[in-house]
């Protein structure tokens, strides 16, 4: 199958809907991360791919170390179980970009990706709320609640070789989208059955009123990223800032009308910092190790999801990888073994809560290695601040192809 028709799989993939996890219920949605299968596969980190020409696409300051023109496309499915719900399933489109040289030792890239995404219907039981009494007769209400849309994001991104051992990234980002958020309040009467004292729950639909938010969002990024190599060792250091970001939410209530657009608009602010370290074992594998900080989102609670932010987190993220070259001639060039653990620590005014997971992947590099195909595996458990989503476990599957071709590069004339 040709890569085009790979990237249309993925492209369609990438619009099919699916429930989210507990993250979801916070912020502007659960984050969507783990772009690069090759990354995500060694505990799942963000510097390091465990590749021979260690290009990673979450890397920044490494996008130069290929002279290649690489078009790359990613997608994940995954599935998230409860001790109080069904198993839910969600898929997410990761990432379409194009990564291309603009001089000796220099690229650039631009892509496209999600940010955060929510996508839930939740439907209250008869029953959890305390009737209330008028007059002879008692009634009690449910509310359903549904979201659905988020944060995606537009980059350019530019890295370069500065010195010996030195290396630079940078990349700007717009954000943009939607979020839709309606709340419906039902209201029922309750009455009991004098033969069999069953509860009697009468729906009055025309008391049925809906409350519907759209949030649109528009805001820039910069992130930073350094890179220094001495002999066998690796240091990465990043930085995110975010100059602005701007919500405009509409209300509409039901068949009341819609109220004042309620405006608000961020000031400067640091989104993540991190830290890398690799060590190369012999010639073909190696050991990593990352910390990472990403803040809250800088709105105010009264526009997050249930008014909840996402709340802090740091992690810690270690990863083995080995690399099998093929010394005989053949299509395929070299195989890419990836492992590791991480551990995330999410701080929100409710509590402390954990994720840990273990990580196992598998890549392929073929036809003179401009071409890979990469396969990343994630096992996981957290806690949150929801009892019905108490001791959730996950799992997902993240799926990368990239092609590449000696493209704007100047050829020598014989």
């Amino acid at each position: 199958m040709k890569i085009k028709n790979y990237l249309l799989l993925l492209l369609l993939a990438g619009l099919l809907s699916g429930q989210n996890s507990s993250l979801a219920f916070s912020g502007l949605g659960e984050r969507v991360r783990a772009f690069d299968p090759a990354s995500a596969a060694i505990g799942n980190s963000q510097y390091f791919s465990g590749r021979a020409n260690a290009v990673g696409l979450t890397a920044l300051s490494s996008l130069w170390m290929s002279p290649l023109s690489r078009i790359y496309a990613s997608t994940s499915f995954g599935f998230v179980n409860s001790k109080a719900l069904p198993a839910q399933q969600n898929q997410y489109f990761r990432n379409l970009s194009f990564i291309f040289p603009v001089g000796q030792q220099k690229a650039m890239s631009i892509g496209l990706q999600p940010a955060t995404r929510a996508d839930f219907y939740i439907h209250e039981s008869l029953g959890s709320n305390p009737n209330v009494q008028f007059g002879d007769q008692y009634f009690t209400s449910i509310t359903k609640y549904h979201a659905v849309g988020g944060l995606s994001e537009l980059y350019a991104g530019y890295a370069a070789k500065v010195a010996e051992n030195i290396s630079l990234g940078a990349q700007w980002t717009w954000s943009f989208g939607n979020l839709f958020q309606y709340d419906t309040l039902l209201t029922y009467s309750v009455t009991t059955d004098p033969l069999s004292g069953e509860v009697v729950y009468g729906n009055f639909a025309s008391n049925v009123s809906t409350l519907q938010r759209t949030h649109r969002f528009h805001g820039q990024t910069l992130a930073l990223e350094g890179r220094i190599r001495a002999h066998k060792n690796e240091f990465v250091f990043s930085a995110m800032v975010q100059p602005h970001l701007t919500v405009t939410t509409t209300h509409r209530f039901g068949s009341i009308g819609a109220a004042p657009e309620d405006k608000h608009t961020s000031g400067f602010s640091l989104r993540s910092l991190g830290a890398g370290y690799s060590r190369v074992l012999g010639n073909l594998q190696g050991i990593t190790l990352e910390l990472h900080r990403v803040e809250n989102e800088n709105i105010p609670s009264r526009l997050a999801i249930f008014q909840t932010l996402s709340g802090t987190s740091n992690s810690i993220n270690l990863g083995y990888y080995k690399v099998f070259n093929n010394p005989r001639l053949s299509n395929w060039n070299t195989l890419n073994t990836r492992g590791g653990v991480f551990l995330t620590q999410l701080n929100k005014p409710a509590g402390t809560y954990y994720d840990f997971g273990i990580t196992l992947g598998i890549g392929i590099d073929y036809i003179k290695s401009k071409n890979a195909v990469d396969l990343a595996l994630i096992f996981g458990q957290r806690s949150s601040e929801f009892e019905e989503f108490s001791g959730e476990k996950y799992a997902s599957l993240i799926l990368g192809f990239t092609a590449g071709e000696m493209w704007f590069m100047k050829r020598k004339r014989k």
